[in-house]
């Protein structure tokens, strides 16, 4: 819907016409602004750094050209606007971070709580503060601030403004593509292919949210092979699934997966994101889709028994893990898994071969031990519990103390002074 909304909006044959140049954007906002009397809103869609450049050339074109940079969820515009305005009378207004500010808003709702129909199925009367605060200072920004404003916004903001405020456009507003510079094309294609998942992690918020701008970018307005667009379809699902947004990365994976079905990168993706949001089942036909198509991803089977623990089926789950050790051996967070599964069953003396293979591979493994304790205090044998245990706060006793002390599987000898006297902090 959203890409009709668009095609709609442009209201021309992009087959037909020609790609304009950046040169030819540019003019044509130029002129706009030098033919415009009063009050008139443009939009440019650029990366970031191309937003730079423009407010560098409207400086030096416009003259007095002052640039608004709206906070994270901001939810008001004419009262800085009218500051600037009144502190120093400007020719041009230009308005950055528009972005960052319906971010905010959606951010905000993610964290009350609301799923994914919620967040994708929207209420007329769900409009985000700031474009209702757009909406209604329309008429009051006319007649105190007659000076043109351009808003430099990414390709997210434009569809999302057809999306959800479509009558935003009515009043002498227009909107310009730049096309990407062939150093930003380089850059973002660059950092998609040398960037590891753990990268993607330690980004700031911020720096996350401009790179999905950078790349949503490129995606939408950029010519681009097939295999190409569905490649960065995932890495965008990538960069929303390390900043736990996980409804917006399934929304990346299936728009891959509509290009590319057999994509196993997506499917394995698309698993991992209904895992964390409990759609269990869902991302487990995930997971069978992607070892489907690369039997030899250890992380899919162990991922996909992951899934299956979660819903509790754990002889499915252990011959899902199994079929990860084939693939990788020596990989000890897999036998773990193993272990608990089997612990949780029941079957305690398979949990405590799997849990001393453990021990066999790196007899310095605090989990092998640790496990081992949890299954002997649930046989409710405190000696041998307490003597792994024992061994476990040698090796770790700052990520496994706090942890003891909470843990159900310790609920038979939790009443044991030893184990009490255990538990506690070293002075």
């Amino acid at each position: 819907m959203t890409e009709r909304l668009v095609a709609d909006f442009l209201d021309w044959d992009e087959e037909e016409l020609p790609p304009e140049s950046k040169d030819e954007v540019l003019g044509r906002l130029f002129r706009g602004i030098a033919n415009t009397e009063g009050a008139g809103w443009f939009f440019v869609q650029c990366s970031r750094q191309q937003g730079s450049e423009v407010v560098e050339q409207l400086k030096g074109r416009f003259g007095r050209v002052e640039v608004l940079e709206l906070e994270r969820g901001a939810e008001s515009f004419y009262p800085e606007a009218m500051g600037l305005f009144e502190t120093n009378p400007f020719d041009v207004l230009v308005v950055q971070g528009v972005d960052e500010a319906l971010l905010g808003y959606e951010d905000t709702k993610r964290a009350l709580g609301w799923d994914s129909a919620d967040l994708h199925n929207y209420d007329s009367r769900d409009v985000p503060p700031l474009l209702s605060h757009f909406n209604q200072v329309r008429e009051c920004l006319r007649d105190t601030v007659p000076r043109p404003v351009v808003f430099v916004v990414s390709a997210f903001v434009v569809k999302y403004l057809l999306l959800r405020a479509p009558d935003f456009y009515d009043w002498r507003a227009g909107t310009l593509t730049l096309p990407l510079d062939e150093g930003d094309r380089s850059q973002i294609m660059g950092w998609t292919k040398s960037a590891e998942y753990g990268d993607y992690c330690n980004l700031s918020e911020r720096e996350r949210q401009q790179k999905i701008a950078d790349l949503h970018q490129l995606i939408e307005t950029d010519s681009l092979e097939k295999a190409e667009r569905s490649r960065l379809l995932v890495e965008e699902g990538l960069l929303f699934e390390s900043g736990n947004t996980y409804e917006q990365a399934i929304f990346c994976y299936d728009k891959a997966l509509e290009i590319e079905p057999d994509k196993d990168t997506a499917w394995f993706g698309k698993g991992f994101s209904l895992v964390e949001i409990g759609r269990y089942e869902e991302a487990i036909a995930s997971y069978d889709k992607a070892v489907e198509i690369k039997p030899d991803q250890d992380q899919a089977w162990y991922n996909r028994g992951n899934a299956l623990h979660k819903l509790e089926r754990y002889e499915e789950a252990i011959a899902s893990y199994d079929k990860a050790l084939e693939i990788k051996p020596d990989n000890s967070w897999t036998r773990h898994q193993i272990g608990w599964a089997y612990l949780i069953a029941k079957q305690y003396e398979k949990s405590i071969e799997t849990f001393q293979q453990c021990l066999d591979l790196n007899g310095d493994d605090p989990e092998g031990h640790y496990g081992l304790a949890c299954v002997y205090s649930q046989k409710n044998q405190i000696e041998p519990a307490l003597e792994w245990l024992a061994k476990v706060f040698k090796l770790d006793p700052d990520n496994y103390r706090e942890r003891t002390a909470k843990d159900s599987d310790f609920d038979p000898i939790r009443s044991d002074p030893r184990f009490q006297d255990l538990i506690q902090p070293n002075e």
